[in-house]
């Protein structure tokens, strides 16, 4: 069923297996650029989230290696150093309150002192202060409903910490309060006696607390779930944002940062699912553009090759136009490219075609010509001298000297036209029988036509075609009404083309004018190649014995005149040659 249906609809038409191949090669071509940019861009999203997470990471490192330098500062500041008194003494023995006045002067105090500290540092969520003296505990938290947990033992978290001089001590601390059950890290430094420092002699603890959230908040913000913090001491786990879920570090990409001088490694994590998540949309996007690129790619092949097919459906109706009539109109060019080549040599084969059945049929009319002269010079010329002399005489006798002078001009026209020397004679001989041909033509006639020639040469030295000269004086009088002039007037002027020598005759006469149009017309119609001539017969014949005996350069021109100036067009002949070919008979 595929198979008919691309027969029927696909396999008949060139130009529709071109636009299928086309389309389809679009297709494998745009579906390899999507996956090698699906592919780049994803490599450009990895490198851009790996670059980040490196930033983000460093950034936590950096903030919580300032909260530790900022606790640091915090304990010293509670000894007297550079000049400060300190406050160190409220946690030795003598330190503790005795009466109630005391206590509470003691507990405002405090409270004021970790409310700066927090001002201090905004990062921190509570400070603690223990004396061991007495377990005297000093709280205060950023977070008013933070209520710390009665029964933790805050004295054993105290008591195992290491003897040592290696603080701040850094470290987890669960369940210390009671509504809160995030993991949170503390730092503690014990407070020595200034006089009898020794690291198993703490007079009590200076402790800072920092929310977990905190921490994670400047990794990434709360929303996204996609990432990971670990934050490490000495291989132990001391706060891990998605604590207890198996995530693989290979679909993970990650970043660390360290702060040496306290062992802690900070680790920060985010899945590569989350890039895949982001490159979707830019996917589709692609997808999307892709598709519309292609789908106006086959849009515009689909319009570039109606428009050749609608230019070869307009030569296919030419050829069959062609077929039909050989002599049809040339075919239009509508381009410089490829087709439009192939017009132009189409129209040449056609005007080839053209000027060979002209030739052969001119030729097949030359031969009739030729059989017929050949038939009609077996008639004995003298039988019609004598007739059309005896015919003079009785008009003679019958005192008709017009009739007889007409008749003698009939005779010897006849006479010049039988004789076959030549088919080239001096100007003088052609306007001496036109004027015998006027005569006639006119006869009867109330008006007769004046025939003049000017030229600064001999007309007997001037040569021409024989009876060329005969129908342009027939054309004038019967198209160029020239009868109807006031004056008609045929004037010749023969002169020669100053560039090439070649002889000018100029033919004017005062009758009847032609447009512009007109003339333009009739001077395409004199070099059009028509098979038969369907007006202007008697011009269209000069026309071509002229281009035949001496060349195409030749022949008749008609004259750019306005048509109230008469009618003018202009005889070309060669300088002083003969006409090519045979053209002199015995």
């Amino acid at each position: 069923m595929l198979a008919r249906l691309y027969r029927n609809l696909i396999g008949r038409f060139v130009f529709r297996k071109l636009t299928l191949g086309i389309g389809a090669a679009l297709l494998l071509v745009f579906v390899l650029i999507g996956l090698l940019t699906y592919y780049r861009f994803y490599g450009l999203l990895e490198e851009r989230e790996n670059d980040l997470l490196k930033v983000r990471t460093e950034l936590l490192r950096e903030e919580l290696a300032d909260l530790i330098t900022q606790f640091k500062r915090e304990t010293i500041a509670i000894y007297p150093l550079s000049g400060t008194p300190g406050y160190y003494s409220r946690f030795l023995p003598e330190g503790v309150a005795r009466t109630e006045e005391e206590a509470i002067a003691e507990r405002k105090y405090f409270t004021g002192l970790q409310s700066y500290m927090l001002e201090r540092n905004a990062n921190v969520m509570s400070v603690l202060m223990y004396r061991g003296a007495d377990g005297a505990l000093f709280h205060k938290s950023r977070y008013p409903s933070a209520a710390l947990d009665r029964e933790f033992d805050l004295t054993g978290l105290f008591a195992a910490l290491p003897q040592t001089y290696e603080y701040p001590f850094i470290g987890r601390v669960d369940g210390l309060y009671g509504n809160i059950d995030r993991p949170l890290l503390y730092l503690i430094n014990p407070l020595f006696d200034f006089s009898d420092i020794r690291a198993d002699n703490a007079t009590g603890y200076f402790m800072t607390v920092i929310d977990s959230r905190t921490l994670f908040g400047k990794f990434m913000p709360t929303e996204e779930r996609d990432g990971r913090v670990v934050i490490r001491q000495a291989g132990r786990t001391l706060l891990d944002s998605r604590e207890g879920e198996e995530l693989s570090e290979e679909v993970m990409l990650r970043a660390s940062a360290d702060i040496p001088a306290y062992g802690i490694s900070v680790a920060g994590m985010v899945s590569k699912a989350s890039i895949q998540g982001r490159l979707s949309e830019i996917t589709l996007l692609i997808v999307g553009g892709l598709f519309a690129i292609w789908i106006l790619c086959m849009l515009l092949i689909h319009y570039i090759l109606g428009f050749v097919t609608k230019r070869l459906r307009g030569m296919t109706q030419h050829f069959k136009r062609v077929q039909a009539n050989p002599f049809a109109e040339p075919m239009e060019k509508t381009g410089n490219d490829e087709i439009g080549d192939l017009i132009d040599r189409f129209n040449r084969m056609t005007r080839e075609l053209q000027d060979y059945i002209n030739r052969v049929y001119v030729a097949d009319v030359q031969k009739s010509n030729a059989e017929y002269l050949a038939l009609k010079m077996q008639i004995n010329p003298h039988f019609l001298y004598n007739t059309l002399e005896s015919l003079r005489m009785q008009a003679v006798v019958g005192k008709q000297p017009e009739m007889a002078n007409k008749l003698f001009y009939l005779g010897r026209l006849y006479r010049w036209l039988l004789k076959t020397e030549s088919e080239e004679i001096p100007v003088e001989e052609e306007l001496r029988y036109t004027q015998y041909y006027l005569d006639l033509l006119l006869m009867g006639k109330t008006k007769q036509v004046e025939l003049e020639a000017k030229s600064d040469e001999d007309l007997r030295d001037c040569m021409m075609p024989k009876f060329s000269l005969q129908p342009i004086v027939e054309n004038a009088i019967l198209h160029g009404e020239l009868e109807k002039a006031d004056d008609p007037f045929i004037l010749l002027k023969i002169g020669r083309e100053r560039e090439t020598g070649a002889r000018l005759i100029e033919i004017w006469n005062n009758g009847k004018g032609a447009t512009l149009a007109e003339q333009a017309k009739l001077n395409d119609w004199l070099n059009a190649k028509h098979v038969i001539p369907t007006e202007h017969l008697g011009l269209k014949n000069i026309h071509e014995r002229i281009r035949s005996y001496y060349g195409d350069a030749y022949g008749l021109f008609v004259n750019s005149l306005p048509p109230e100036k008469g009618f003018s067009l202009t005889m070309k002949l060669p300088a002083d040659s003969t006409p090519r070919g045979a053209h002199k008979h015995a």
